[in-house]
Protein backbone atom coordinates (compact mmCIF):
# COMPACT_ATOMS: atom_id res chain seq x y z
CA UNK A 1 0.00 0.00 0.00
CA UNK A 2 2.78 2.44 0.89
CA UNK A 3 4.64 1.63 -2.33
CA UNK A 4 1.62 2.34 -4.52
CA UNK A 5 0.92 5.63 -2.75
CA UNK A 6 4.46 6.83 -3.23
CA UNK A 7 4.45 5.76 -6.88
CA UNK A 8 1.23 7.60 -7.60
CA UNK A 9 2.84 10.84 -6.50
CA UNK A 10 5.68 10.34 -8.94
CA UNK A 11 3.56 9.33 -11.92
CA UNK A 12 2.34 5.80 -11.38
CA UNK A 13 0.48 5.03 -14.60
CA UNK A 14 0.76 6.40 -18.10
CA UNK A 15 -0.11 10.03 -18.68
CA UNK A 16 -0.95 11.28 -22.15
CA UNK A 17 1.12 14.06 -23.66
CA UNK A 18 -0.52 17.43 -24.23
CA UNK A 19 1.16 17.59 -27.64
CA UNK A 20 -1.12 18.09 -30.63
CA UNK A 21 -0.44 15.58 -33.35
CA UNK A 22 -0.52 16.19 -37.07
CA UNK A 23 -2.79 14.37 -39.48
CA UNK A 24 -1.77 13.60 -43.05
CA UNK A 25 -4.44 13.41 -45.72
CA UNK A 26 -3.30 11.86 -48.99
CA UNK A 27 -5.46 12.91 -51.93
CA UNK A 28 -5.26 10.66 -54.99
CA UNK A 29 -6.41 12.59 -58.04
CA UNK A 30 -7.48 10.63 -61.12
CA UNK A 31 -6.45 13.38 -63.54
CA UNK A 32 -5.21 11.96 -66.83
CA UNK A 33 -5.47 15.36 -68.55
CA UNK A 34 -3.33 17.10 -65.92
CA UNK A 35 -5.98 19.77 -65.35
CA UNK A 36 -5.58 19.91 -61.56
CA UNK A 37 -3.02 22.51 -60.52
CA UNK A 38 -3.85 22.79 -56.84
CA UNK A 39 -5.64 20.84 -54.13
CA UNK A 40 -7.19 22.63 -51.19
CA UNK A 41 -8.45 20.99 -47.99
CA UNK A 42 -10.75 22.96 -45.70
CA UNK A 43 -12.12 22.02 -42.30
CA UNK A 44 -15.74 22.50 -41.42
CA UNK A 45 -16.93 21.74 -44.95
CA UNK A 46 -16.35 25.27 -46.24
CA UNK A 47 -13.56 26.77 -48.35
CA UNK A 48 -13.61 30.57 -48.47
CA UNK A 49 -11.74 32.37 -51.24
CA UNK A 50 -7.94 32.33 -51.57
CA UNK A 51 -7.64 35.63 -49.67
CA UNK A 52 -8.05 33.81 -46.37
CA UNK A 53 -5.87 30.82 -47.26
CA UNK A 54 -2.77 32.04 -45.41
CA UNK A 55 -4.55 33.28 -42.30
CA UNK A 56 -7.06 30.50 -41.59
CA UNK A 57 -5.47 27.48 -39.86
CA UNK A 58 -8.46 25.35 -40.86
CA UNK A 59 -7.49 25.59 -44.58
CA UNK A 60 -4.40 24.05 -46.15
CA UNK A 61 -3.06 23.67 -49.65
CA UNK A 62 -1.92 20.16 -50.40
CA UNK A 63 1.56 19.63 -51.79
CA UNK A 64 2.00 17.51 -54.89
CA UNK A 65 3.93 14.42 -53.84
CA UNK A 66 5.23 13.51 -57.29
CA UNK A 67 5.22 15.01 -60.78
CA UNK A 68 4.57 11.59 -62.30
CA UNK A 69 1.65 10.57 -60.10
CA UNK A 70 -1.34 12.71 -59.18
CA UNK A 71 -0.92 12.33 -55.44
CA UNK A 72 -1.22 15.32 -53.14
CA UNK A 73 -0.52 15.47 -49.41
CA UNK A 74 -2.08 17.86 -46.89
CA UNK A 75 -0.78 18.13 -43.32
CA UNK A 76 -3.54 19.12 -40.92
CA UNK A 77 -3.87 19.82 -37.23
CA UNK A 78 -7.22 18.42 -36.08
CA UNK A 79 -9.48 20.28 -38.51
CA UNK A 80 -13.22 20.38 -38.01
CA UNK A 81 -14.92 17.66 -40.03
CA UNK A 82 -16.27 17.11 -42.56
CA UNK A 83 -13.40 18.25 -44.74
CA UNK A 84 -14.04 19.88 -48.09
CA UNK A 85 -11.47 18.78 -50.66
CA UNK A 86 -11.28 20.96 -53.77
CA UNK A 87 -9.45 20.30 -57.03
CA UNK A 88 -8.41 23.64 -58.54
CA UNK A 89 -7.58 24.25 -62.22
CA UNK A 90 -4.93 26.56 -63.68
CA UNK A 91 -7.46 29.40 -63.96
CA UNK A 92 -8.37 29.11 -60.26
CA UNK A 93 -11.73 27.49 -60.89
CA UNK A 94 -12.95 24.60 -58.77
CA UNK A 95 -12.97 21.52 -61.02
CA UNK A 96 -14.37 19.19 -58.38
CA UNK A 97 -15.09 19.30 -54.69
CA UNK A 98 -16.22 16.69 -52.23
CA UNK A 99 -17.11 16.59 -48.55
CA UNK A 100 -15.19 13.79 -46.83
CA UNK A 101 -14.98 12.40 -43.32
CA UNK A 102 -11.71 10.49 -43.59
CA UNK A 103 -11.11 7.18 -41.87
CA UNK A 104 -8.11 8.31 -39.81
CA UNK A 105 -5.65 5.59 -38.83
CA UNK A 106 -2.98 6.09 -36.20
CA UNK A 107 0.58 6.08 -37.56
CA UNK A 108 2.12 6.44 -34.10
CA UNK A 109 1.08 6.86 -30.50
CA UNK A 110 -1.73 4.66 -29.19
CA UNK A 111 -5.53 4.45 -29.07
CA UNK A 112 -5.76 5.80 -25.53
CA UNK A 113 -3.62 8.92 -26.00
CA UNK A 114 -3.90 9.42 -29.73
CA UNK A 115 -1.02 10.24 -32.03
CA UNK A 116 -0.27 11.22 -35.59
CA UNK A 117 -2.80 9.83 -38.06
CA UNK A 118 -3.21 9.37 -41.80
CA UNK A 119 -6.06 8.85 -44.24
CA UNK A 120 -6.56 8.69 -48.01
CA UNK A 121 -9.25 9.91 -50.38
CA UNK A 122 -9.61 9.70 -54.16
CA UNK A 123 -11.18 12.37 -56.40
CA UNK A 124 -11.67 12.79 -60.13
CA UNK A 125 -12.02 16.20 -61.82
Amino acid sequence: MTVCASLSLTGCGTACSAVGYMQTLTVHVEDEAGAVQKVRVCGGGNCPDDATLDVDPNIVSAEKSSDEVAVWTATLSYPEEPLLVQLIGSDGSVLEERLVSPDWRLTGGNERCGGPAAAEVTLRP
